[in-house]
């Protein structure tokens, strides 16, 4: 990246709502540097971050925490009605990947997946397609195995 490129702010952390290790974690990660940037060389380095203390990353990863904020699915979250769906503006569409680019994608979704399930929403969708069905037994219900002999309703 060009030196020109990178934005350079002076950030203010407010020390009523920002602790000594939140600051020192935003600072790190805000590293204009990509190489010595927290995390340049593993995602452990954040993750050993004094922040980062109270968290039990063996429950977080068996998605046993409650998460402190939950948003409302009804609310729209956005400063104006113009800001929702503003990404499927054509001035998105203008960006094109180059094929380095591609290849980091293409790497990264064979490497890493970011998918969140809900239990408790699938649950109830179970619910409702059984009751659905239930109701109106039009066809039979079509099952179908992945090789974790899993099944899901189709």
């Amino acid at each position: 990246m060009l030196p020109e490129a990178i934005l350079r702010l002076q950030v203010e952390y407010p020390p009523e709502k920002y602790t000594p290790e939140a600051k020192d974690l935003l600072e790190k990660l805000f590293n204009p540097d990509p190489k010595t940037r927290l995390g340049a060389e593993s995602h452990m380095e954040i993750q050993e971050h004094p922040y980062f203390d109270s968290v039990d990353w063996a429950k977080l990863e068996a998605l046993e925490l409650t998460p402190p904020f939950v948003p409302d699915p009804h609310s729209v979250h956005a400063n104006s009605i113009a800001e929702v769906g503003e990404f499927n503006q054509g001035k998105w569409k203008k960006i094109k990947l180059t094929p380095e680019d591609e290849k980091h994608y293409e790497d990264a979704a064979n490497k890493v997946s970011f998918t969140y399930i809900s239990e408790e929403n699938m649950q109830m969708e179970l619910v409702e397609a059984l009751i659905k069905e239930e109701k109106n037994p039009a066809k039979p219900v079509d099952v179908a195995h992945d090789s974790n002999n899993c099944c899901a309703l189709l």
